[in-house]
């Protein structure tokens, strides 16, 4: 497990100084970053998630690749 970095955008010097703080901090990071777009306040807004009301956007993209890491993860765990 680690810390899901959310809302990311990499030109925002607010991004860039959290994440400097978790790395510094040495947190465990998930590799999936989930970026901030504004297709998930419209999926919000149209009552579905963003998987089903655009399941080809860059956040869809990266909520599977959380999943897979998580249960990937979750997976490895339990052959140790």
């Amino acid at each position: 497990m680690g810390v899901v970095r959310n809302n990311v955008d990499r030109h925002r010097s607010t991004y860039r100084l959290l994440n400097e703080a978790l790395v510094d901090g040495g947190l465990p990071l998930l590799a999936t970053e989930i970026p901030l777009r504004a297709d998930f306040q419209n999926a919000v807004t149209a009552g579905l998630p963003l998987l089903t009301f655009s399941p080809d956007h860059v956040g869809a993209l990266a909520i599977r690749r959380l999943a897979s890491e998580l249960i990937g993860d979750k997976a490895d765990r339990r052959a140790a």
